[in-house]
């Protein structure tokens, strides 16, 4: 039998072995939980006559034994509890299952409606029309491999990868980086159709090692994952408190475990050569450079402005633009995907091997615990594969390098150490990306670049949810496709609240930079105390009186929306 079939195989009988196994503890706590209850029965029975201090010891022992076995029972309704606990090993209580029956009446789905206001109740209406929804918005669309790609062509100029760096892609897969990538899964977390967790094939990992290093290793010869890995089942995550239609829940798939650790070992192979791929200003998603120096972008963009604004008979303004990418990882079209990897050099075999992932990828939709019938994806990458993120962060580097092209951008002279332009035209993490315009004409450059990438790769921005944010002399007489927000940011001061990365995030002990005398607590890069959180500081610090201060608890959000 071929290894791979076998590895299937085993899967389902793993899963079996585990189901049985559950059934005989659970059988056996029934039986432990009658066997100490017809002892306090007879107990009980004894002390009505002839009440000693032994038995009401023996009592007390077998009280102890019941709630032990309730106790393990109620372990379970914890972890699907999901609430944050004072201490991580505090005992199951009444509150863990007051929490778990409220979580499940939350993610209870009892009607919908669509756009036209039609309502949609009972459970067959609800999961046709669910069904129906997902099936539209994950079809391909056709004519897709027809489209021109000047945008490709003039971001990429040729392969970045070489050889080496092809055949590292495609090495085989060893003992040491498959225990890591098992090692690095969540814990507690949702398996997939197959029902095997993280924490099963760490437990077993002298047992499955062999194997499963055969089947993995077998399936990079080929090119070609299992066919279990290319199933998922969607759940949805409400995105407000009362979801009235489809578009209010956030679609995450589930996908088998054992598919996600290959995934990882790919994606962590692929995020050892990005630093080739990505443009210098895009904030990772995960190792390298992170969310802090997007923060650290932005805000040393403002204090430029600010900086300059402060001499005399000088009047600079600048524009911040956040973007949002509307249904990002739901809309990226497949072909684009394997265009812009060939493009950067990745190598044939590797694409095929990611290609066999979503060629034939289909996911059904669980709701209120059921399962709808499987449907097609043909585009998009599926949130909760590790893949997902370095695939995604690729095809975005396009829009970045044409927007550090095109825009000219805020010259932040002296501030910088990782190598990155000295001019600020854009700053990303993931799909938020801040454009920064420094002229009137930088309005147009953006729209047309956004409009040939959306028609491209399937990526469009969402108007009406991208915000403006003028800085300095900035006119919001300049016409812009997006709302400019309340505030307009003037002058940096000590207390003021600025924005952060991207709308809706919270950031908490964000370090700003600050021009002015101020009586804060000064930090710098030599003497910064050890009970700092995080310091977002990115560069040097140039001048004698440039400090850094600390704010706490910035409620992005509420300053892109002008309400503070």
């Amino acid at each position: 039998m071929d290894v791979v079939d076998w590895w299937e195989q085993g899967k389902a009988k793993l899963r079996s072995f585990c189901a049985a196994l559950s059934r005989e503890v659970r059988k056996n706590e029934e039986q432990t939980l009658k066997f100490y209850h017809d002892c306090l029965a007879e107990l009980s029975a004894g002390r009505v006559d002839n009440p000693t201090s032994t038995a009401d010891e023996r009592v007390a022992y077998f009280k102890r034994r019941i709630m032990d076995v309730l106790r393990r029972r109620l372990l379970g309704v914890a972890a699907r509890a999901k609430c944050s606990t004072p201490c991580q090993d505090e005992p199951p209580a009444v509150h863990h299952v007051a929490a778990s029956i409220r979580r499940t009446e939350a993610n209870t789905i009892e009607s919908l409606q669509d756009a036209a206001g039609q309502v949609f109740s009972g459970r067959k209406a609800i999961e046709a029309h669910v069904r129906q929804h997902f099936e539209e918005v994950f079809c391909e669309s056709p004519g897709e491999s027809d489209k021109p790609t000047p945008l490709l062509d003039a971001a990429i100029e040729g392969p970045v990868l070489d050889d080496q760096d092809n055949i590292n892609l495609l090495a085989e897969v060893t003992e040491a980086e498959l225990l890591e990538a098992i090692k690095a899964c969540p814990r507690s977390k949702s398996p997939g159709e197959d029902g095997l967790t993280a924490e099963l094939y760490l437990a077993a990992w002298d047992i499955l090692r062999k194997d499963m290093l055969a089947a993995f290793n077998t399936m990079l010869q080929r090119r070609q994952v299992a066919e279990s890995h290319t199933k998922g089942v969607m759940v949805l995550i409400p995105k407000v408190n009362e979801p009235v239609m489809v578009k209010d829940f956030r679609p995450v798939t589930l996908l088998d475990v054992d598919g996600k650790i290959l995934s990882r070992i790919l994606s962590r192979r692929l995020e050892k050569v990005q630093e080739k791929l990505l443009h210098p200003l895009q904030v990772r998603g995960g190792r390298g450079r992170t969310m802090h120096a997007a923060l650290a972008d932005i805000r040393d963009c403002i204090a430029v402005v600010d900086t300059a604004n402060r001499q005399p008979r000088t009047k600079v303004g600048a524009c911040l633009v956040a973007l949002d990418i509307a249904g990002a990882f739901n809309n990226v079209t497949h072909l684009v995907i394997w265009e812009i990897l060939r493009r950067y050099g990745v190598g044939a075999d590797f694409i095929t091997l990611i290609m066999s992932m979503y060629r034939k990828a289909t996911t059904c939709v669980r709701i209120n615990g059921s399962l709808t019938s499987p449907f097609v994806l043909g585009r998009g990458v599926r949130q909760g594969c590790p893949l997902s993120m370095v695939i995604f962060n690729i095809v975005m580097s396009v829009l970045i390098r044409v927007l550090a092209c095109r825009l000219r951008g805020v010259s932040i002279p002296d501030v910088r150490e990782d190598g990155a332009e000295p001019c600020l035209a854009v700053s990303a993490y993931v799909d938020d990306v801040i454009a920064v315009l420094e002229r009137p004409e930088d309005a147009a450059a953006l729209a047309a670049a956004l409009r040939d990438f959306g028609e491209e790769t399937g990526l469009k921005v969402n108007n009406t949810k991208s915000k403006a944010l003028p800085l300095g002399a900035w006119g919001q007489q300049v016409p812009l496709p997006f709302p400019y927000v309340a505030q307009r940011i003037t002058r940096l001061t000590t207390d003021q609240k600025i924005p952060g990365s991207n709308p809706g995030r919270i950031v908490h002990h964000i370090f700003v930079p600050s021009l002015a005398t101020c009586t804060s607590k000064i930090l710098d890069r030599s003497s910064r105390p050890t009970t700092a959180p995080l310091a977002l500081w990115n560069g040097k610090l140039g001048q004698s009186q440039r400090h850094l201060i600390v704010c706490y608890s910035i409620s992005v959000e509420r300053v892109w929306n002008g309400t503070v």
